[in-house]
């Protein structure tokens, strides 16, 4: 710091021309010292935005593919329950249908009975 004030007090010092022509490097020094400092902040803000982003994105989208896993297991849950439904109600639906069937059978072998004691 001591090195740096004496050295701008001689830079002041000496004839303008060279003094202009020091002041002026170390300006486009301190320039492009500051311009590589602020590109470095802004690069490594950028890295990690990108990279927040690129976390965000991928939490998303294994939420999504979680919740459309969750719906396709629902849908073939309520499928596999609907076709027992089914079955039973296919079953009960047979059975009556075999009830009717023997109770007409009955009827049919009365009528037969009833039509063979008229004809005799």
């Amino acid at each position: 710091m001591v090195l740096e004030l004496l050295r701008t007090s001689f830079t002041l010092s000496l004839p303008k021309f060279l003094g202009d022509k020091i002041i002026l490097k170390k300006m486009k020094e301190f320039m492009l010292e500051m311009i590589d400092t602020q590109g470095g902040r802004v690069r490594y803000d950028f890295a990690e935005r990108l990279d927040k982003s690129k976390l965000d994105f991928r939490w998303e989208m294994l939420q999504r593919i979680e919740a459309t896993i969750e719906g396709i297991s629902t849908a073939i849950e309520k499928g596999m329950s609907q076709k027992s439904k089914g079955e039973k109600a296919v079953e009960e639906r047979k059975a009556v249908l075999l009830e009717e069937e023997k109770r007409m059978n009955e009827i049919k072998e009365r009528v037969i009975q009833i039509q063979q004691k008229v004809s005799s």
